[in-house]
Parts: structure tokens; sequence; C-alpha cells
């Protein structure tokens, strides 16, 4: 009893694409290839150039010091400043003031986010007798 030839299984490896379709493929790589190398150098922006990164770094390393660090650093930890507040709002005042006296050119957005904040914290510390001693807070979260 003769048995019918099997037939040879294909699979996307083994079956010869069509000549359109390696022809797209050829084109699209090649288009890939142009817009990266292309636009990876031409989309540099005026702040990215050697000579603005240079003045940047002289200006960073002649402003800092010690004193000038720590007393930022104190301005901008005093008082807490939530987003979404009027602090937060004097911080981002602050850091663009600065900015601005460095030669920097800077802009500020007004946008809206949502911001979730109690409208009540209590704070209490339950101890191992069963007692609860309640602790009160300074903060003040009114008007968040």
């Amino acid at each position: 009893m003769a048995q019918p030839p099997l037939k040879q299984l294909t699979t996307i490896c083994t079956s010869k694409p069509a000549p359109l379709t390696t022809f797209l493929f050829i084109i699209i790589i090649c288009l890939l290839g142009f817009y990266t190398l292309h636009f990876s150098t031409s989309s540099l922006s005026a702040t990215s150039s050697p000579r603005n990164s240079l003045r940047f770094q002289q200006l960073f390393l002649s402003s800092a010091s010690n004193y000038t660090v720590a007393s930022y650093l104190r301005s901008l930890t005093l008082h807490p400043h939530l987003a979404g507040t009027e602090p937060s709002s004097e911080t981002a005042r602050y850091v663009e003031s600065h900015f601005r006296d460095l030669g920097l050119e800077t802009h500020s957005i007004q946008f809206d986010a949502l911001l979730s904040y109690p409208k009540y914290a209590s704070l209490s510390a339950r101890l191992s007798n069963g007692s609860v001693v309640n602790i009160p807070s300074s903060e003040n979260i009114q008007g968040v």
C-alpha cells in the first residue's frame, strides 16, 4: 500500500516572502535609518550648544558656595509648601526670581491639578495597656 507523499510544512520562517513584502520592509528600514541619523543631530536646541553648556556650568560653579547653598536650602525649607497652596506658589516665585537674577530665561505656567488632601488630621498613640493618647498637631490643613 503506497502512502501519499507528505506535504512539506511551511511556517513564517521557512516560507519565502512575497517580493512586495521584502521591498516594503527594506524601504521602511531605510526610512527609519535616515530619520534616526538625520534628526538625531539636527534637532539640538539653542540651549544644548557647547557654548551655552559651558556658560551654564561656569554660572553654576561661580554662584555656588557653602553659604549660598545653605541660604537657598534654608529659604526653600523654612515653611511647608504643599502643592496647590499659596506657599507653594511663593516657593516657585522664589526659585524663578533667583534663576532670573542669574541671567537664565524663566517662565511659569498656571495649571489645574487634581490634588487630594485630608480635611482633618489627627495623631494618636495606642499604648500596650489599651489606652489611647491624642497628640495635638500644630499642622494647619485648612485652606488646602
